[in-house]
């Protein structure tokens, strides 16, 4: 799972990283 603080994407890019580390935990949507 992504840490969070810890990334050195772009906002755009980090969100969809989190959006997608979620979906795959079963803690995010689509």
């Amino acid at each position: 799972m992504a840490s969070l603080g810890q990334t050195t994407l772009p906002p755009g890019e980090e969100l969809r990283t989190i959006i997608v580390t979620g979906a795959s935990s079963g803690i995010g949507a689509y």
